[in-house]
């Protein structure tokens, strides 16, 4: 774990009061809502203000949940979504109403994810933030850089997953874990590539998150849409829909494809 004196997210310097906004708080970057089996306080991975912190907290169980119902485990996938709806707090009305959107297929279940483009692209700052600050032990200084994020969701993972079956005989997802820039986290449950500023988060397999950290230019800005703005293919008050197995679709785009079809050296 790095112990670190300012947070990474925001830069603040951080004190060992408790309860205050800028108090040092132990941060798991990949959450542990994400995960099969949580991780101890001794295996964060920095330090963060309380602040920074508790903002993701909500997003987190959110996005956990999509990832699961998006794993090739449809037990874990059901008793997810399952509790998610019941849950008593201040995420189970956005499950509910995902439940109200759903529509049947032959194959699959569509249903819209309730978490509009703008909370999104935050998210993914955060975990671009937090790699960042890891791989290169820098704090993201937003006057030389901009985050750059994109969001792949299982049909695109499934694409490539058959595609590089076909052409490798092995799959890509246990080809990844093997790459020296690859870690696993919670028994590959999450896999994390990570190589100078571009970064691939992925989650049970079939949920990815890329987030690039270039240079500050114009062209990286128009990329980026400037800092505050949607990620690409949102509007701030869009939300951003989920197809899985048993939930409809997200923002994905054909940079998605390409970069992982480059980290898996498979022509796509």
């Amino acid at each position: 774990m790095i112990r670190n004196t300012h947070c990474p997210y925001c830069r603040v310097e951080l004190i060992k009061a408790e309860n205050q906004p800028r108090s040092r708080s132990v941060e798991h970057m990949i959450p542990n809502a994400v995960l099969t089996q949580s991780r101890s306080r001794g295996e964060g991975d920095f330090y963060a203000c309380r602040k920074c912190n508790s903002a993701t907290s909500n997003i987190d169980y959110v996005l956990a949940v999509v990832a699961k119902a998006q794993s090739g485990d449809s037990i874990l996938a059901a008793r997810t979504l399952c509790e998610a709806i019941l849950r008593n707090d201040n995420t189970s009305p956005r499950f509910h109403q995902m439940m109200l959107t759903a529509e049947h297929h032959a194959h699959a279940v569509q249903a819209a994810i309730p978490i509009d483009g703008q909370d999104l692209y935050e998210y993914l700052c955060f975990l671009g933030k937090g790699q960042h600050f890891r791989s290169t032990g820098t704090i993201f200084d937003p006057r030389s850089r901009v985050i750059q994020a994109e969001f792949v969701i299982k049909p695109v993972m499934a694409a490539l997953e058959q595609s590089y079956a076909n052409s490798q005989g092995t799959n890509p997802f246990g080809d990844l874990a093997s790459n020296p820039h690859a870690e696993s986290v919670g028994g590959g449950e999450c896999l994390i590539w990570s190589k100078g500023h571009e970064h691939l988060f992925l989650f049970h397999r079939y949920t990815a998150a890329i987030v690039r950290v270039p240079l500050r230019t114009k062209k990286s800005m128009i990329r980026a849409q400037a800092p505050g703005c949607p990620a690409e293919g949102l509007s701030g008050n869009q939300p951003a829909l989920l197809h899985t197995n048993h939930a409809r679709h997200s923002v994905t785009t054909s940079a998605c494809v390409t970069m992982l079809a480059r980290i898996l050296c498979v022509c796509w």
